[in-house]
């Protein structure tokens, strides 16, 4: 269903500004951690039982991900890193097959 002023155009912009204010939170996020890396005691970051899981099965792909000096930051960055590429991948697809349904309805 349209939102906005009915017109498909409108759904599409607010799907691609979702993902533009996505990715500039992560970048921003990204800058604070490079300021707070020396910080010895992450509190905010302590796993749960299911984040631990997550972060073993995640643990190969840490090794390429060596950004930052903090392991806990090197995970987060990675599975926010992955959960900006899928919505990165929606949003385009979206615009996409939109663009395309509007191209064949003349």
């Amino acid at each position: 269903m349209p939102v906005g002023n009915g017109k498909p155009s409108c759904l599409l912009s607010r799907t691609l500004i979702a993902w533009y204010m996505h990715l500039c939170i992560f970048a921003l996020a990204q800058l604070l951690f490079f300021v707070f890396d020396d910080y010895d005691t992450w509190h905010a970051f302590k796993l749960n039982p299911m984040g631990e899981w997550i972060l073993f099965n995640l643990n190969s792909f840490l090794d390429f991900v060596l950004i930052h000096k903090s392991n806990q930051l090197n995970g987060v960055t990675l599975l926010w890193g992955i959960l900006v590429l899928i919505h990165g991948a929606h949003s385009i697809s979206y615009v996409l097959i939109s663009k395309r349904r509007e191209s064949y309805k003349g």
